[in-house]
């Protein structure tokens, strides 16, 4: 009798782990169901996402040879808020870059700068060198700015445009941004890109 009642608990034993296993079994089982499912849909994402990147043309230099803008990302006027002359320079200097402001590109000399719309009338010595009172005035560098070039530089007039590069270049000037950040988008956006993982 004590070996029958020792079956009968083995055997009560041996089902109610049985059981408890394919409860275990079950969980597992539904996990990989999640999981495969949750895999799948970040599969269709990314053949998503792959299909929209192949769509956009990066700009390689020069104008913007492709249908990527930087204005599809980059608001102008928030641009405009770090793009004068003394950020520009103060931004280059803190990465121990040569600052690009005015001078890199036109030259520090005013008259050769100017010497097309000097030569063909747009401007006279009066333009630069005679005040709004009819004084005889030698341009200065206006108080809390950089460049003498930023007492007139802002094509539309607007005093918060002058000296400014996106207002000068961009707005005005019907240039892309690519005038100054030279190189194709993956190159101009590295140091932005690297704290994401590595860009291919």
């Amino acid at each position: 009798m004590v070996i029958i009642v020792a079956g009968i608990a083995a055997g009560v034993a041996y089902q109610a782990g049985g059981i408890a296993l394919q409860g275990a079994l079950e969980t597992k089982e539904q996990e990989i169901s999640h999981a495969k499912s949750t895999i799948t849909e970040q599969q269709s994402t990314i053949k998503t996402l792959e299909a929209s990147v192949e769509n956009i043309a990066l700009p390689t230099g020069g104008q913007a040879s492709g249908t990527l803008l930087c204005s599809t990302c980059h608001d102008t006027d928030q641009t405009k808020g770090f793009h004068s002359v003394g950020d520009i320079k103060l931004i280059s200097e803190a990465k121990g870059q040569t600052p690009r402001i005015c001078t890199t590109c036109h030259g520090s000399q005013p008259h050769n700068v100017h010497s097309k719309k000097l030569s063909s009338g747009e401007m006279d010595c009066n333009t630069c060198h005679v005040s709004s009172e009819g004084d005889y005035v030698v341009p200065k560098v206006p108080e809390g700015k950089t460049l003498v070039c930023e007492a007139c530089h802002a094509f539309s007039g607007k005093d918060e445009d002058v000296g400014n590069y996106v207002a000068i270049h961009i707005v005005e000037g019907n240039r892309e941004c690519d005038i100054c950040h030279m190189g194709d988008a993956v190159k101009i956006h590295k140091r932005a890109t690297e704290k994401l993982g590595t860009v291919q």
